[in-house]
């Protein structure tokens, strides 16, 4: 009976750290996809960077690629390491698409943050296997995994507060608009994931700086659901159906105006302005000024002139 309960419990202590290992994996996961439906599909939409920050891009990939390093000269770091390839590619492929789309001072500052993330990651791998320095050993780990193991963790504890700067922003401008509430709550997940397996294998590199990535990110979620409410949305716009007199007596056209979900029928024609003039269904063009006068006329008489379409 002892013999069995000892087994299971060695058993025990080494499956949790195998889950908490893949747990950190998919949370790592999210993080880093979690920026595709919010931060880039807005970048690819609108062909601009906006005022999103691209130093947590920047800064994540020298993270990944210090814990790829780390994770191959150090036993029993598959998981890390498997994260942070993956993870870097993602990574890469994000900063692209700031270099196409950044424009003036923000392509220019793009290019010195990568030039100069790129000299410290050749400075750390070339200290680390070219010139092989004697850094202090860490919990019995080599010195080359004890050197990785710390520049990673420096890195890393970078990589978690860079979008404190975006959190500078919401505080000063009481908008959340450039601080996706997925990237917050990704961080947070990442960090806490990532800093229980750490206290079960026993790493000290891989705890401090995801214990305070953790502490980063439920800051910034804090920060997220104080300013939420005060963040200006924008409207959305709504395709509307108007009946248009065609030239010949008797027959009509329908066509469709945006206007913004607010504007009531009775108001269509003085927020006339504010939406797209109008569009013929059947040409499919939009409408010539004359015909745009003429369903501005129309929608004054006709007595349920506008239907809204989904």
């Amino acid at each position: 009976g002892l013999a069995a309960i000892g087994w299971g419990s060695m058993v025990g202590k080494e499956l949790a750290p195998q889950v908490l290992g893949w747990c950190g994996f998919a949370t790592a996961e999210f993080l880093f996809y979690s920026q595709l439906p919010t931060t880039f599909r807005r970048i690819l939409r609108e062909k601009t960077v906006s005022g999103f920050d691209h130093t947590p891009y920047v800064v994540s990939v020298m993270t990944n690629v210090c814990w790829v390093a780390y994770g191959a000269v150090t036993p029993g770091r598959f998981q890390p390491l498997l994260t942070n390839a993956v993870g870097g590619f993602i990574e890469v492929i994000y900063v692209g698409i700031f270099f196409k789309y950044a424009r003036g001072r923000q392509f220019v500052a793009l290019a010195r943050d990568c030039l100069l993330a790129g000299v410290v990651l050749a400075l750390i791998l070339a200290c680390a296997f070219l010139f092989k320095v004697q850094f202090p050993k860490i919990g019995g780990e080599s010195h080359s995994s004890s050197l990785l193991g710390v520049a990673s963790a420096v890195v890393n504890t970078a990589m978690f507060a860079s979008p404190l700067n975006v959190a500078h922003t919401v505080v000063k401008t009481k908008s959340v608009e450039f601080m996706p509430f997925t990237l917050c709550l990704g961080g947070f997940l990442c960090g806490a994931s990532w800093t229980t397996f750490a206290v079960l294998v026993g790493d000290v590199s891989i705890f401090l700086p995801n214990f305070a990535g953790a502490l980063f990110g439920l800051t910034q979620l804090v920060v997220y659901a104080c300013y939420f409410r005060s963040t200006p949305h924008k409207r959305k716009k709504s395709r509307l159906y108007a009946a248009l007199p065609s030239d010949n007596k008797g027959d009509t056209r329908i066509v469709h105006v945006a206007v913004d979900d607010d504007t009531s029928v009775g108001d269509l024609s003085s927020n006339w302005a504010h939406s797209d003039g109008g569009y013929d269904e059947q040409k499919n063009e939009p409408l010539p000024k004359k015909k745009q006068s003429m369903t501005r006329q129309a929608t004054k008489h006709l007595s349920e002139p506008l239907l809204a379409a989904p």
